[in-house]
């Protein structure tokens, strides 16, 4: 079930929508301003239903959104129009000559479906008549504590199914071994010991804020990267058909007004961000004119 509901005024005078997906047990709260996800509520080990992402109370705070070329935030802003098709979410935005950070005829299609069994499906289709790079996500910062908390992420562990982890020299963008550093997450990993580690790749970003290059993707159907809060007992699974994936920690998060007047303060959450290798001589974000891009990601939720 998807209900919609207004979302209020933003900046240019319009009005945001919000899309509430709805499978009785769990919910995703979607506003088409940036086509951004604003809340996911899911149980947690006693059966209370926990807002698990941080955010704000309004749509004018949250003009802010979709990661888009180069990283830019230049959708962010943008009401994106919403169809909904049964229980699917289809969000789509096409570019025009008055957006001049976008070239023209820039195409975006996000679908959004969430199942039975807790688990949220995003898709990404781009198309353009013109050459581009692209690399869409959705930066979701989540705290499996609750967005309404002052408890930080320092009580949840990490996996990440990558051997590698990417690091600047100058120009270049090099691969570099997780084994024997403070940068290997393919077991299950405290974050409040990474977090106070001194490894210097970690000391130097004040936490994680590193793109990991995954193993096959989906290889037996293992996922990218694992989160695990035992407070509650929520447990999230992120699948993705990207070849890596950034974790940002939260290190330099100071924000009063989140919801219900919290304040967010450092490690107040984790972005788990499957994207296109970020080496920009990389191929496989350069989009063609009439190429389409596509990318999947899923995101699970259950107890454990």
């Amino acid at each position: 079930m998807i209900y919609v509901r207004d979302f209020g005024e933003i900046s240019n005078g319009q009005r945001a929508q919000l899309f509430i997906l709805d499978n009785g047990n769990a919910s995703v709260y979607i506003t088409d301003l940036g086509a951004r996800i604003v809340a996911i509520n899911v149980p947690d080990k006693n059966n209370i239903l926990t807002d698990i992402v941080l955010g704000v109370d309004n749509a004018q705070s949250y003009e802010d959104g979709i990661i888009g070329i180069y990283r830019k935030t230049a959708l962010n802003n943008k009401i994106f129009d919403a169809y909904v098709d049964g229980d699917t979410l289809k969000m789509s935005f096409l570019s025009s000559d008055a957006d001049k950070c976008l070239p023209e005829n820039l195409k975006l299609e996000v679908i959004f479906y969430l199942t039975n069994d807790n688990t949220l499906s995003i898709e990404y289709y781009v198309v353009g008549d013109k050459n581009i790079d692209v690399d869409f996500n959705n930066q979701i910062y989540f705290n499996l504590n609750g967005a309404i908390t002052e408890k930080t992420v320092c009580n949840h562990t990490l996996k990440i199914n990558a051997e590698f982890y990417l690091k600047n020299y100058g120009n270049d963008i090099v691969k570099i071994p997780v084994e024997k550093t403070g940068m290997d997450f393919r077991t299950p990993v405290d974050l409040a010991e990474t977090l106070n580690s001194e490894y210097a790749d970690i000391k130097s970003a004040a936490g994680i804020d590193h793109n990991f290059v995954l193993c096959a993707a989906n290889e037996d159907n293992k996922s990218s990267a694992e989160l695990y809060c035992a407070d509650t007992g929520i447990f999230l699974e992120c699948f993705t058909d990207s070849p890596t994936i950034n974790i940002y920690t939260g290190n330099h998060i100071d924000y009063n007004g989140g919801k219900g007047y919290s304040h967010y303060g450092r490690y107040s959450a984790v972005c788990i961000e499957p994207q296109i290798f970020i080496n920009e001589s990389s191929s496989d974000n350069h989009l063609k004119s009439g190429q389409e891009f596509y990318c999947k990601t899923v995101y699970r939720f259950s107890v454990k």
